[in-house]
């Protein structure tokens, strides 16, 4: 529900004025997280030939509650880069320099999209291979 309502409000913030790379990618890094996770998701699943609807345990909370990482530690961690990728998008619609704002929007995903594949993100290993490996 709450990633519904963010949807809906990044469409009405992108058409309350002039279009432009800032106010596209406002909603786009604002949700950035909980995106890049559901596509990836996706992608790990197709790659592994199961059907991208039927759910598993390797989302990056899964893969950081098996790191041993307490609750509230992955929700303080989510909570921070989303405040920092949050902050970013408000600098670009700040910034005088549409150029330097897409290249600081790009290299933030991109570190993103790095640490999720290092995560594990794309494997698609169950909790408890997970486990093991961190163990070893």
């Amino acid at each position: 529900m709450l990633g519904f309502c963010v949807a809906f409000l990044a469409l009405n913030f992108y058409r309350s004025g002039p279009p432009s790379a800032a106010r596209l990618l406002f909603p786009i890094l604002v949700a950035a997280l909980p995106l890049l996770d559901a596509a990836l998701a996706v992608l790990r699943r197709l790659l592994s030939g199961s059907s991208p609807l039927i759910g598993d345990r390797a989302h990056f909370c899964d893969l950081l509650f098996a790191r041993g990482w307490s609750a509230r530690r992955v929700a303080l961690v989510a909570y921070g880069i989303s405040a920092a990728l949050t902050s970013i998008a408000r600098f670009g619609l700040l910034s005088e320099s549409p150029w330097l704002f897409s290249s600081i929007a790009a290299f933030s995903l991109m570190v993103l999209l790095v640490a999720a594949v290092r995560l594990g993100l794309l494997r698609g290993e169950d909790r408890n291979s997970s486990v093991q490996r961190v163990r070893a």
